[in-house]
């Protein structure tokens, strides 16, 4: 917050009702009250990530309770191992789950809080071609990604694993002077959505 303050992201008296809104909202996270009372989440997320502010994934889990420290430190072992034994690399919190220490709500949730995005839910939703161009079916499938809504002035995008390299790779498959906000949904429902659409037999 007192960053945010130092480079006008926010005032004083902002940061202040934030604060106060924190104490009486037990859980919600600086970032998540920022966001609803419209400060833009890529201003936020690029103060947290350039001062290397955000709180890690697996410490937002043990903070919360959700996990114990012992079960972190077993998580983060399997996921070393895998990159020197295997080179393959796996997100933290889906080792949790793997593992059966979180289920994949309680992580998407975390997931919300870690990147200051907005759940949504995909169960009646259809995708728009004409949207979903604007980054291209092949990316789209291979990152689980979807075009959720284009008002003129904005851009929504549903994301299932967000990470700093693509948010930044999709603002350039942005318009420039358009903001971009960007939500999470369960993969397996993003990936439901795009095979309905691009290969409605596998469905």
């Amino acid at each position: 917050g007192e960053i945010m303050v130092r480079k006008n992201i926010i005032t004083e008296q902002q940061l202040e009702k934030a604060l106060e809104r924190q104490k009486r909202e037990k859980g919600k996270f600086l970032g998540e009250i920022l966001l609803e009372i419209g400060v833009p989440q890529e201003q936020i997320n690029k103060a947290l990530y350039y001062y290397n502010k955000r709180t890690p994934i697996g410490q937002i889990l043990v903070d919360l309770n959700v996990i114990t420290p012992a079960q972190l430190q077993e998580a983060l072992e399997k996921q070393k191992s895998m990159i020197s034994k295997l080179f393959s690399y796996k997100p933290l919190g889906m080792l949790l789950v793997d593992l059966g220490f979180v289920n994949y709500r309680t992580y998407l949730d975390v997931l919300s809080k870690h990147f200051n995005m907005p759940i949504v839910h995909l169960k009646y939703f259809k995708l728009k071609k004409a949207l979903q161009q604007k980054i291209g079916e092949e990316y789209a499938l291979r990152n689980k990604i979807i075009v959720f809504q284009d008002d003129g002035r904005r851009i929504e995008v549903v994301l299932s694993e967000p990470s700093i390299l693509i948010q930044e790779e999709l603002r350039k498959f942005m318009p420039a002077g358009k903001e971009i906000v960007f939500k999470l949904a369960d993969p397996h429902e993003i990936v439901r959505v795009l095979q309905s659409t691009y290969d409605p037999y596998s469905v």
